[in-house]
Formats: C-alpha cells, structure tokens, sequence
C-alpha cells in the first residue's frame, strides 16, 4: 500500500513537474511576444514623430508662398477671395433620368412603400411630467 501511495505521489509530482515546465516556457514566449509588440509600437510612434515633422516642415507658408510663386503662371494660384464663393444654384448638375425618378437606388419604387395615415386624438401632443394627468388621460 505504502508503494502504492509511492508510485502515485510520484506520477503526481512529475505531472505537475510538467506542468509546471509547459506554463514556464508559454510564459516566455508571451513575454517575448509581448516586448516584440512594444518595440514595434515605441517604432511606429517614432516614426509617427518623424512624419509629423516632416509634414510640418513641407507645410510652413515661406514654403507653400515660393511653390506658389513659382507655379503661379500654371496654377494661377492664390488666396481666396469673396467672388470665388457661389450659390449651389450655380452648380451644373447632371439631368435627371426617369428611371431615376421612378425606382430609388436600392431598386423600391414607390409602389413598394405603403403609408398609414393615423388621426391624431389631441392636435398639440405633449410630453407630461406629472403621473396624475397621464393617469386622468388614460381614465377616459
């Protein structure tokens, strides 16, 4: 009996040993895994930095007014001015097709929507803040 309990308590402490072994080493690798997500996330806030700069530096005025200046005669660049706003009446937009007027674009038209009219009991509805005039409304 004495073996028994023997035997078992071994197989138990090696099992656990394992066990033990198998948590050890999962652990590592998620250890490692996780430095390797912090490095790279520390890389592409670096990197973040340097484009910030970057844009910065391409998008300062003494630099946009020169490109400005150079490319005028191309681009007919320059700062806006009143007259260079308009109405969307001034907007020239493309004809309306009947079938565009027929059927939407998810392919309803207007026979496929029904609309329930439902009469309205009081002409001014209002949210009530007191319980005794909802109650007093639904007594009659």
């Amino acid at each position: 009996m004495r073996t028994l309990f023997f035997v078992l308590g071994a197989l138990v402490a090696v099992a656990f040993g394992f066990w033990a072994y198998r948590v050890n080493y999962e652990t590592q690798g998620t250890v490692k895994r996780v430095s390797a997500l912090q490095n790279q996330i520390a890389a592409e806030r670096e990197t973040m930095t340097m484009l910030r700069a970057e844009w910065a530096w391409l998008n300062r005025p003494s630099r946009i007014e020169a490109l400005v200046a150079a490319n005028n005669d191309t681009l007919n660049l320059g700062p806006l001015q009143p007259d260079h706003f308009g109405e969307v009446a001034m907007v020239a937009w493309p004809p309306l097709v009947a079938k565009d007027l027929e059927e939407g674009w998810d392919g309803i038209t207007r026979e496929d929507i029904t609309v329930t009219e439902i009469a309205a009991t009081d002409p001014t509805p209002r949210p009530h803040h007191r319980p005794e005039i909802i109650q007093a409304k639904a007594a009659q």
